[in-house]
């Protein structure tokens, strides 16, 4: 009866186990793109990988008749080839590290459907020189943009309220910036150590900015921010 017990137990515990382990589809490949299914009846997927050679790359709108919605944690991590990216406007979010250590990364076009850019998703990007940022887009996560030494231009769309935590941290081209009178919240560290930013370009008030910058004003004091209203 103990033995019994004891094996009861056992399988019991396992299945317990089993029934917290996510369960991920498994990859299917498309030339020389592989994706993940989201939704069989919405007809939506992930991009996980792409292991073509293309410098330029446009991230397709559909594969076998699944949209694209999302490019998936590193699905471009340390890729040495691409020099240009185009997401277009039915991708809805990009996972973390998805274009880390892309050093050759140069240009990266953002589409107007984007509402979510992963912590560190373009981290050491150190080729690129500038990024717009869609007024889309609504969660932007720690670092994303870490350390891309050679980044001199950022501009963030009207619509976007928050500038994450470390976003541009390291960025020590970074020259000027321009941003949107919905800015209302700069998290802590988002421009630190960058040594040549000189210029703020703002969409709103004086005041606005004030609110906006409150917690960042150790680091913005000293930079000259010129207003548009």
């Amino acid at each position: 009866m103990r033995r019994i017990r004891k094996i009861l137990s056992v399988i019991l515990a396992t299945l317990m186990v089993i029934s917290i382990i996510p369960i991920t589809a498994s990859a299917a490949v498309s030339g020389d793109w592989e994706y993940s299914v989201i939704s069989e009846e919405a007809k939506t997927a992930t991009l996980t990988k792409y292991s073509g050679s293309a410098v330029d790359v446009v991230i397709p709108t559909t594969l076998d008749g699944y949209a694209i919605i999302s490019i998936n944690r590193t699905a471009f991590n340390n890729n040495q080839k691409i020099k240009s990216v185009v997401v277009g406007n039915v991708v809805e979010s990009i996972g973390y590290d998805a274009f880390g250590e892309c050093r050759a990364l140069e240009s990266v076009t953002l589409g107007n459907n984007l509402e979510e850019i992963g912590m560190q998703a373009f981290q050491y990007c150190e080729s690129l020189k500038t990024i717009s940022i869609p007024g889309t887009v609504e969660t932007i996560g720690l670092q994303a943009f870490f350390a891309c030494y050679g980044l001199k231009t950022v501009t963030i769309g009207e619509g976007v309220t928050t500038l994450g935590t470390s976003m541009f941290i390291h960025c020590k081209s970074l020259e000027a910036i321009f941003l949107p009178a919905s800015l209302t919240t700069i998290e802590d560290y988002a421009f630190a150590n960058c040594t040549s930013l000189k210029d703020i370009f703002f969409a709103g008030t004086p005041e606005q900015w004030a609110t906006a910058q409150e917690i960042m004003e150790k680091i913005l004091k000293d930079l000259d921010v010129t207003y548009e209203i």
